[in-house]
């Protein structure tokens, strides 16, 4: 019978499966100096008693990438390690022993030899770029996005086990304008004062701790940046312009050529600013309107010959009616 054996092993604890010894797998730990042992396990054969058995390994670490990490002294059945282990590339190699006679015939069944790699806290938290969305105004508490940081430490460990905590804000503004959950690393609004139209953009520097924030634990830091998206929050305005030279009534005038010089003098202009282009019907025949843009504004101009003054109207027709059916003294006159 073929049996294996780990070194750190005090007692073996062997249980018979038909032909096969098997043992509780080695266990060594990762950044580890091994290569100085004589051995780190040993396998064996009681054929040997009768014929010479040679031992011999296979699989990955032995005869298989990453090659004779693992060797075995073909005459003891010595197993030893040329190099120091990463659980983060490997964290177990499942390794077969072979006992041949020298005839190169099996003395044994195959048996498994599986090295388990134990973690050590050698990698610190890292981040993606993550982004996220929230609307101006929310209240204090609002969620933001979820913050996720990463440890290539063994999982559900203490090793990757991650405190988020906010280094920095930009704009900084009057402070932090969002807080993070320091164990789930869920993001919320710190402040119900996030204004789009004074920043629009926040940028975030995380720091991840591991080793659940303990002293001596490893650092990370990572960028998250968040977009203030827009409500209807503002009253509309119309920004006032320095009226332009057009407005002079000569000026005007002359740049119509189907007004003659003497309609210059004896003709009141109605002058309105509109957001639709007025019809005149044709009942309006003392009427003739006119069309011009002023900043972007369509303005109509009315000419009739029974005024001989020129009024600017403060206000919005929305009708040709509207301006016949006003009184002079409704007008108000802005301009004279």
């Amino acid at each position: 019978m073929i049996s294996a054996d780990a070194k750190e092993k005090k007692t073996k604890t062997l249980r018979r499966t038909k032909r096969e010894w098997i043992s509780p797998p080695a266990k060594l730990t990762e950044n580890t100096n091994y290569t100085h042992l004589e051995f780190i396990a040993k396998i064996r054969s009681d054929k040997d008693k009768d014929s010479k058995v040679e031992y011999y390994l296979t699989g990955a670490g032995a005869d298989k990438p990453p090659f004779n990490l693992f060797v075995v002294d073909h005459n003891t059945g010595f197993i030893r390690i040329t190099d120091i282990l990463d659980r983060e590339k490997y964290p177990s190699y499942n390794l077969t022993g072979v006992a041949k006679y020298k005839s190169g015939t099996k003395a044994e069944e195959n048996i498994p030899l599986t090295v388990t790699v134990l973690d050590l806290n050698d990698n610190a938290p890292y981040f993606s770029l993550q982004q996220g969305k929230v609307t101006e105004e929310s209240k204090k508490g609002t969620f933001v996005m979820q913050i996720e940081g990463k440890d290539d430490d063994q999982a559900g460990t203490i090793n990757a086990e991650i405190v988020y905590s906010i280094v920095s804000q930009e704009p900084a503004g009057r402070g932090h304008m969002f807080t993070i959950d320091r164990k789930t690393g869920k993001l919320y609004v710190k402040e119900p004062t996030l204004d789009r139209e004074t920043h629009d953009f926040y940028k975030l520097v995380i720091k991840g701790t591991d080793m659940g924030g303990a002293p001596g634990g490893k650092t990370g830091t990572g960028t998250v940046e968040i977009q203030v998206l827009d409500i209807n929050d503002n009253i509309p305005t119309l920004e006032k312009s320095e009226p332009e030279p057009v407005l002079d009534a000569r000026h005007f005038l002359r740049k119509n050529q189907h007004v003659s010089e003497d309609q210059q003098f004896h003709s009141h202009v109605l002058i309105f600013c509109c957001f639709h282009v007025l019809v005149c019907c044709s009942s309006f025949r003392d009427f003739h309107f006119d069309f011009f843009s002023l900043n972007n504004i369509i303005i109509t101009v009315a000419i009739c010959t029974f005024f001989s003054k020129i009024i600017i109207m403060p206000y919005q027709a929305t009708s040709c009616a509207s301006i016949l059916s006003s009184s002079r003294s409704c007008l108000e006159p802005l301009f004279v």
